[in-house]
């Protein structure tokens, strides 16, 4: 995994980069400490509500980020 799932949009255009820090940001205040699956979940329903594509790694990596930061916080 990436050491930050913004990684996976270096490639992509600004557009897409901006609607998916976006989409992050949104569900990360309802969900970030959540199961991955919970996390996972609501960023891919946030990303078809934006037009993005859901399949992109991006999701993934910022799904499993959001998840671990409860642990972080925690700490």
């Amino acid at each position: 995994m990436p050491a930050d799932w913004r990684t996976e949009l270096e490639t992509s255009s600004l557009g897409l980069c901006l609607r998916a820090c976006l989409v992050y940001e949104s569900v990360a205040q309802h969900v970030a400490g959540a199961p991955v699956e919970t996390t996972t979940a609501a960023l891919r329903s946030a990303a078809r509500a934006e037009g993005l594509d859901t399949t992109h790694p991006w999701i993934t990596d910022a799904a499993r980020q959001m998840a671990g930061e409860r642990d972080r916080e925690v700490a």
